[in-house]
């Protein structure tokens, strides 16, 4: 594994662009090393990110609307859960209130998937997630990309 490592930290080192390279997928080297369990690896890319202030890249979302924050919290993650929910450039950057395509955020996600069998610390992911600022969908003001209908009758009176 520290092989690895070395070679990632060569790679990006010699290459900052290849930190935004999409798959088909348009899934990022983090959501790519998430997915696969490769937990050294996304802690070794968010410092690379956070290095190269390209915590920007946190938002990108992939085909299912999933931004690294639904994945860390889908797959129960509590660490990486963490890393993002701390400090303001990468809390900022990793937009804890992200809808995914299914409308859900982060909080959502972690609602649905815990359970009492689990470890105190994949409990905890709640507190994390509430404590940096991730709300439920349903309790933020305004669904993404959509107005209220008052908004549009007014801006419609306006125009006429």
């Amino acid at each position: 594994m520290a092989g690895s490592i070395e070679a990632l930290h060569e790679l990006i080192f010699n290459c900052h662009s290849s930190l935004r390279k999409l798959t088909v997928q348009k899934e990022t080297a983090l959501h790519l090393a998430l997915k696969h369990g490769q937990l050294e690896t996304v802690k070794a890319l968010l410092r690379w990110m956070e290095e190269l202030k390209m915590e920007s890249l946190l938002s990108i979302k992939d085909l299912d609307g999933n931004t690294v924050l639904h994945l860390a919290t889908s797959l129960r993650q509590y660490q990486i859960v963490k890393m993002l929910c701390s400090g303001f450039k990468v809390k900022r950057a990793a937009k804890l209130n992200a809808r995914n395509n299914s409308g859900s955020t982060a909080f959502d996600l972690d609602e649905s998937l815990r359970h009492p069998g689990e470890p105190v610390d994949v409990q905890n992911i709640s507190n994390i997630l509430h404590n940096a600022g991730s709300r439920r969908a349903c309790d933020l003001k305004n669904p993404p990309n959509k107005q209220p209908k008052l908004a549009i009758h007014r801006r419609q009176r306006i125009l006429h």
